[in-house]
Order: C-alpha cells, then structure tokens, then sequence
C-alpha cells in the first residue's frame, strides 16, 4: 500500500491563489524518455486502491474531468499489477477484456465495489462471474476474450506503459507519456474548482 498517494482526503483542506502558470517538479513532473506510443491522457488505477475507488466512486473525478473535456480529449484508464499479486493481475486481464469491447464504464463501479465494498471479488472465478453478470457476456466468449491475442497483446502495451514511466503511485495521470500530474499539489474548497484546475493543468501539458 506504500505504493498509494494519499491526495484525495488533502485535496480539499486548503485553496491558494490560482494562476494558469504551472511549475515543474511541483505541479507535474517530467519523465525523462517520453513514451510515444502512449495515449494523450492516461489514467493508471486499481480496483484495489482505496484512493482510486474513493475518487472514481465518492468524488467522481474522472468522470466530472471527462465531462468538462466533452470528445475533445479522452482519459484512457491503465489497470496496474503491482497491487493485490495474482488477483491484480487477473483484475488487469479482465479489464483489458472490458477495453477490447468498449464496455469499460460498464463493468467499472460493480468491479470496485465487488472488491473494496462487498469484498466479494477474490479471485479469477469471481472475477469472471461478476463481469458475466455485469455485462451479459457468454462465458464461452469470456473465455475466449481472455485467451485471445488481442487481450494479451493490450496487457503487454500496458504493462510496458508502466514500466516505462515508472509510475509507482496511484491514481497517477501521465499526460502525452511525458507528463505527470501531481495531483497533491492541486489544492481547492471544493470540487468544482478542483476540476477546473485539473482541467487546466491537462490543457496546459497537452499543450506544452
């Protein structure tokens, strides 16, 4: 869990005067070897960090972002394995899954509160029962998904993405796979503002 940013629970405890000015190594970091192939923006979560189900289901961060964003930009979201072991992994597969079918907002809140609200989701067979529950998938065609090439394909794009920022904290936003967000640092009263920095912030680096 050391591998977590606490920044949620901070974010709202003081408010400074705002300017459209960010600085390095405060507002955002820069990793040293861009990584071309990533997304604009990349969101890296787990379903078993309790900061990334608090912003996904508490505050609604990423979908108040992507909503303030409209199509313009699109916030692709990265499940990492360096939580929870095999279960981690296995969360990462089926999410890779969700993604090669566009159903990610779908299986999303159910999958976070199968693990951290009901704690019912504990192993691979429970992932996959959730997921056919959740989206009407055949199981046959779950099991195909899961073993198919695309699937592996998309997990290994993924992993490598991680490796190659080296995000270690989570819920971390790169930005073009140069830039990363430090999200402790964006300070509010509420949340409207807080989403009106981020915001700017990831319009500035896109920019940059």
């Amino acid at each position: 869990m050391r591998k977590i940013i606490i920044f949620i629970f901070g974010m709202f405890l003081s408010s400074k005067i705002y300017s459209c000015q960010f600085i390095e190594n405060k507002d955002y970091n820069v990793i040293n070897n861009k990584v071309e192939y990533m997304p604009k923006i990349t969101k890296f979560f787990s379903f078993l960090c309790p900061y990334c189900y608090q912003e996904e289901i508490k505050f609604h961060i990423n979908d108040l972002l992507q909503k303030k964003m409209k199509e313009k930009y699109m916030i692709n979201k990265y499940h990492v394995n360096f939580l929870g072991n095999e279960l981690g992994k296995n969360l990462t597969h089926m999410w890779c899954i969700a993604q090669l079918l566009g159903i990610e907002n779908k299986i999303l809140l159910p999958m976070f509160e199968g693990v951290q609200k009901y704690h019912t989701i504990n192993n691979k067979e429970k992932i996959k029962q959730l997921f056919i529950k959740v989206t009407g998938i055949g199981e046959k065609d779950y099991d195909k998904l899961w073993n198919s090439f695309s699937v592996k394909m998309l997990m290994e794009k993924e992993e490598k993405s991680l490796k190659d920022t080296k995000i270690q904290n989570i819920p971390t936003m790169v930005i073009k796979g140069k830039y990363i967000i430090n999200n402790y640092e964006i300070k509010a009263n509420s949340i409207n503002e807080f989403i009106e920095k981020y915001y700017s912030l990831i319009k500035f680096l896109i920019k940059k």
